[in-house]
């Protein structure tokens, strides 16, 4: 646990804008992946997700309970918790400017076509490539969806999908 904690890489806004523009402009796939007390709990049960979120790029603290454990066991601060549900009003104008395409992967059929079409309506400079819902046979509509994804040219994927997937 400690080790994952410790792995944590992006502590507030800014760095996460330059780790996705570096990426993007390097050309480069990354993974980033929020690491909230439930995952942390996961992670001890779960060893194949353990390997998933130990592999990726960036690790980012999910929740003060993260924040805190970090300062108790490491002894590292985090002054600006970048929780899931905000990243997209401090980066959204850095896809519009950039006109970066996207993919919205996850949530029910009917809460992702609200949120795709409240995006629209309110940025329609918001490049969406693409988006599918996250109720899907992962054994069954995998590959499809990967092609879905992979052609609709989005430079960035962003999955809302519950732990463990």
């Amino acid at each position: 646990m400690v080790k994952l904690l410790a792995k944590i890489n992006i502590s507030n806004e800014n760095d996460y804008l330059k780790a996705v523009s570096s990426s993007i402009k390097l050309g480069q796939k990354k993974i980033f992946f929020y690491l909230n007390s439930h995952v942390l709990y996961e992670v001890k049960i779960d060893p194949e997700l353990k390997e998933i979120i130990s592999s990726s790029d960036y690790l980012i603290a999910d929740g003060y309970s993260i924040v805190w454990a970090i300062k108790k066991l490491l002894g590292k601060e985090i002054r600006k918790v970048v929780f899931t549900y905000s990243y997209l009003e401090f980066i959204r104008d850095f896809f519009i400017q950039n006109k970066i395409p996207i993919f919205f992967l996850g949530a029910s059929k009917l809460n992702l076509d609200n949120a795709v079409r409240i995006e629209q309506e309110s940025f329609p400079n918001l490049l969406i490539a693409g988006y599918h819902h996250g109720y899907f046979d992962k054994h069954l509509k995998s590959d499809e969806i990967i092609k879905s994804i992979n052609e609709s040219k989005a430079e960035i994927l962003i999955v809302g999908m519950g732990c463990p997937i």
